[in-house]
């Protein structure tokens, strides 16, 4: 029991001495960045500035689609991705089998169940094609407003970076009013660099498991399995296990829950 709780420390120790690498590295990685934008070698100013104005009129002709959308009923069956996968869906094979189906089947109506008819699939059929449309349309949208935001974010955080540098430089100097300013942004700066969001891993679930029993940290561990039958299945786990601090979780915080859908 004393070797593991030895053990246990040893590896929180190493934990905190990974978190304060990272820290250095993203310091680091600023310092590099503040110095080739001193010297002409500006990586910032990646992104395309857009008018404002025509941003809002794009997101007034997304919103007047959405409000077609909800006129049109097309809203009214939203659903869980659990929902989503017992659908069988249309791929490109599945597509063309219905689209063959109903080729021929307007010529030979006779094989017909009585609860349905021609119209049915053919109406089906002929919407298929026109949300597969507005799909694509509605993709390329997502991909080219996710890669301006991706980018634009990007130039945000370097010129924010910039901008505490300058300060930081400020208070090591005792330039009066910078040391507040500086406090202030440290903490919001040091999280960036620390993912928060990742799952709990096996060794991490294990660790806090032994933490627990010994008594060394505050919390649950929750663990659900549910095997997969013909589709569906699920495996959760919840560490609500207090952090000590490591290289991906800052002290005091929780671990997020892992959901896998099978």
């Amino acid at each position: 029991m004393d070797n593991e709780d030895t053990l246990l420390e040893h590896r929180e120790l190493l934990d905190e001495n990974e978190q304060l690498r990272k820290e250095n590295e993203a310091l680091r990685a600023h310092n590099n960045d503040l110095h080739a934008d001193l010297h002409g070698e500006t990586r910032i100013n990646n992104s395309v500035i857009i008018d404002p104005d025509t941003l809002n009129e794009i997101m007034g002709k997304i919103n007047a689609v959405l409000d077609q959308l909800t006129e049109a009923n097309l809203d009214a069956h939203i659903m869980t991705d659990a929902q989503r996968s017992r659908l069988l869906g249309a791929g490109v094979r599945r597509y063309g089998f219905i689209e063959k189906v109903t080729e021929v089947s307007y010529e030979n109506p006779q094989f017909y169940p009585g609860f349905f008819s021609y119209t049915e699939l053919n109406n089906a059929n002929i919407q298929i094609g026109l949300l597969r449309n507005i799909m694509v349309g509605a993709q390329r949208i997502l991909r080219i407003a996710t890669d301006n935001y991706l980018l634009t974010s990007d130039d945000a955080f370097r010129f924010a970076r910039l901008y505490y540098a300058s300060v930081r430089d400020a208070a090591r100097n005792g330039v009066p009013g910078a040391l507040p300013i500086f406090n202030t942004l440290r903490l919001l700066f040091r999280r960036s660099s620390i993912r928060t969001d990742e799952p709990p891993t096996v060794p991490e679930v294990e660790r806090d498991v032994k933490a627990l029993l010994h008594g060394h940290k505050d919390g649950r561990i929750v663990i659900e399995h549910e095997r997969p039958h013909k589709v569906g299945g699920k495996h959760i786990v919840v560490d609500e296990t207090a952090s000590t601090g490591s290289a991906t979780r800052p002290k005091g915080t929780f671990k997020e829950t892992e959901t896998e859908q099978l």
